[in-house]
């Protein structure tokens, strides 16, 4: 059987640099935070309903959790548990798209991120939350090491053997 862990990332329409991401690699343009989600986001999520229709491998998302804040991804997402059922799991790709190893180490403010992120996620997928984290950049730091297990998490490190 084949396993497809796939990334939800952030919509770059309503990404902000200025404090998440990656503080050298994001876009530096200026943006403020919208529940909104751009067109090409809600292309993906289309497309992604159709590929689902295409074959019957398991399949995981790493979640951002503040894409909750949108309805329209709320309602999509509790669609497509409702279709795919026990078919979807759902992990944690952070509260915010903040790269938290490529910014200074701040321990206290990445588990409060983590462990709201945690709070939303499993409010939102139920049964099908799982406790794995890949983070924002692929990357994490040594000092984010205790915190995700403090946590209770393990770590996609698919991505990067980081």
């Amino acid at each position: 059987m084949n396993f497809t862990w796939l990334t939800i990332d952030c919509d770059d329409i309503r990404h902000i640099p200025s404090n998440q991401g990656h503080p050298t690699r994001s876009k530096n343009l200026a943006r403020t935070k919208s529940t909104e989600l751009s067109k090409q986001f809600i292309n993906g999520m289309n497309g992604f309903e159709k590929w689902m229709n295409s074959h019957t491998s398991p399949i995981t998302f790493f979640v951002i959790a503040d894409l909750f804040d949108s309805k329209e991804f709320s309602t999509w997402m509790s669609s497509i548990i409702d279709t795919f059922g026990q078919r979807i799991t759902i992990g944690c790709h952070g509260l915010s798209h903040r790269s938290w190893s490529a910014w200074p180490e701040d321990s206290a403010g990445f588990s409060i991120a983590l462990n709201k992120a945690t709070e939303i996620i499993k409010q939102q997928v139920g049964d099908n939350w799982r406790p794995w984290f890949r983070a924002p950049g692929g990357y994490i730091a040594p000092w984010m090491a205790k915190v995700i297990a403090k946590s209770g998490y393990t770590v996609d490190s698919s991505i990067n053997p980081s």
